[in-house]
């Protein structure tokens, strides 16, 4: 019995996985997309986004 639950907590697991796969990704691809946004808006002027970030320097 004991190596049954053991099986089952592994099948959850690598389901999970797959999961937290596609997760990582579109995570990545969100972070890759606010810094373009964040870089096409720099190079811009807007001068609001400027003054901002030299106050947080």
């Amino acid at each position: 019995m004991n190596m049954l639950s053991a099986l089952k907590c592994l099948l959850c697991l690598i389901k999970c996985s797959k999961y937290l796969y596609y997760i990582k990704k579109a995570v990545c691809f969100a972070f890759i997309v606010l810094a373009l946004v964040t870089g096409f808006s720099l190079l811009s002027g807007e001068s609001r986004t400027l003054k901002k970030l030299k106050e947080m320097i």
